[in-house]
């Protein structure tokens, strides 16, 4: 509970914070349940910042919960192997500037053809224009990562 009460932790570091628990969607599933509780006992206007607070906690989760989803399909479709790029994803947005040498490492890693490796730049590319604005730690991120990707992608077509 401690861990997703924390509102002024960045939601990039929240959702790192939930991706290393262990039987992560377990304890997600008894989140879930318990904001659901904490909404139903909430009737009178005395209970509305509690309230408020669970509605923000019930939005996190379903958050990390369609992030983690939609990784776990990128991951089929560019046969990657499970649980390999939702840490990325968090380490791309971790990183305060994002530098197209330390992508292509990261990338060439897990990927096993350059057919695939085109693939998931096109799903990282599709993903990060959906990640809501504040996963970002600020408002040039977003561009900041979208320019590197595709500095990447140009780079593979040249050689």
């Amino acid at each position: 509970q401690q861990a997703i009460d924390n509102d002024e932790m960045p939601l990039s570091q929240w959702f790192r914070r939930v991706a290393d628990w262990p039987d992560r969607c377990e304890r997600v599933r008894i989140l879930l349940r318990a904001v659901a509780f904490e909404l139903s006992i909430c009737i009178e206007p005395s209970e509305q910042s509690r309230l408020a607070a669970a509605l923000v906690r019930l939005r996190r989760l379903l958050l990390f919960l369609g992030l983690e989803k939609e990784c776990q399909r990128e991951e089929w479709i560019c046969q990657l192997p499970p649980n390999t790029l939702l840490p990325l994803l968090l380490d791309i947005i971790c990183e305060r500037w994002l530098f197209s040498d330390w992508l292509l490492d990261r990338l060439t890693a897990i990927v096993s053809s350059s057919k695939m490796f085109n693939r998931l730049l096109q799903q990282l590319d599709a993903q990060f224009m959906l990640i809501p604005d504040n996963c970002f730690n600020d408002e040039d991120q977003r561009e900041q990562i979208l320019e590197t990707l595709r500095e990447v992608k140009i780079n593979q077509v040249l050689f």
